[in-house]
């Protein structure tokens, strides 16, 4: 049974290099808050945009707006806005012998989870997702939804089954500018909402 608790990790790994693979779908592309330096577009056979840090569909043209985004030249009106690519979830293999405890969350969890896992090291595994020590971690709402899929996945495509997730949003939803950023920051008026379905979506 997955225990999920709302609340509002560095790892370090040597050997950790492109190892992101997107599945069930999806297109490994440059991702600059990465780890590993590579995440997952949600878009089968994207166009990955030249800044690491968007994507478009396929057959569209990637053009920069500065500031984390881009437009998709020739992309259907909803898909217009180029998608922030998403971070891959934790790296380590899951422990066969103590409980797997895994925290998705923002910077603020970025900098916790060391101090969690050092003093649960005795009881439990302890991991952040995604895999992020250097940016916002799982930003804002909106990229929950979106990237929610890869969080719960480690860089390889496995599917994470921990037996607790500790989680917060909020910071990126208002906070830190009321505007719309993909991958960076939200709006209040959303908030609740999202963070609901991402609460249903984990239990």
């Amino acid at each position: 049974m997955c225990v999920a608790i709302m609340v509002a990790v560095a790892v370090t790994l040597n050997d950790y290099a492109n190892l992101s693979t997107c599945k069930p779908v999806g297109t490994t592309c440059p991702a600059s808050f990465s780890q590993d330096g590579f995440g997952c577009c949600p878009y089968q056979n994207a166009v990955c945009c030249a800044n690491r840090f968007t994507c478009c569909p396929a057959r569209t043209e990637c053009k920069d707006l500065g500031f984390y985004q881009s437009i998709c030249v020739d992309a259907v009106s909803n898909e217009s806005a180029g998608l922030a690519v998403c971070k891959p979830g934790a790296a380590l293999p899951f422990s066969t012998v103590k409980p797997n405890v895994l925290i998705i969350g923002d910077s603020v969890s970025i900098g916790y989870t060391p101090l969690v896992a050092t003093r649960m090291q005795t009881k439990a595994l302890v991991q952040h997702s995604p895999l992020d020590v250097r940016d916002g971690g799982a930003e804002e709402t909106a990229y929950g939804l979106q990237c929610l899929n890869y969080m719960l996945r480690s860089p390889n495509g496995t599917f994470l089954r921990p037996d607790v997730i500790m989680f917060n949003w909020g910071l990126h939803d208002g906070p830190l500018g009321n505007r719309t950023v993909p991958g960076q920051a939200g709006l209040p008026a959303v908030y609740s909402k999202q963070l609901e379905m991402l609460t249903v979506r984990l239990k």
